[in-house]
């Protein structure tokens, strides 16, 4: 059975994307799905904070979401600490990378996110 840190690695051979600005993709795989902005309550019971530097990754539905903390890079820059907090959805397993928030986005390329955006990190 994979771990949390496992699923990081596999989702780091793909691009990672940007997530938090009011996609109906968050809460429970159950409920009618919630905008992902500030206050959403994400897989790991954490309150989603889109200025916050966490990140989602693929996931299967039945897997508990153990919190994990990763230090992540773009273009050979400097290493960012991330918290893993949020599951996308398990369809992306194995075919997507992370989900990050414009926090993320914007300390990664020292650049203002932008809702489309998406490029390779590594792990430091």
């Amino acid at each position: 059975m994979l771990s949390t840190a496992q699923f990081v690695l596999l989702a780091l051979k793909f691009h990672a994307t940007m997530y938090g600005v009011g996609e109906d993709y968050c809460g429970d795989y159950d409920a009618e799905p919630e905008a992902c902005a500030h206050g959403a309550i994400t897989a790991s019971g954490e309150v989603f904070n889109p200025e916050q530097l966490t990140a989602a990754v693929p996931m299967p539905r039945n897997r508990i979401l153990r919190v994990a903390v990763v230090q992540l890079r773009a273009f050979d820059g400097e290493c960012l600490t991330i918290r893993i907090i949020d599951k996308k959805n398990e369809r992306f397993v194995g075919n997507s990378g992370l989900d990050l928030t414009p926090a993320v986005v914007a300390a990664l390329t020292g650049k203002e996110a932008t809702r489309h955006w998406s490029g390779k990190v590594d792990a430091c």
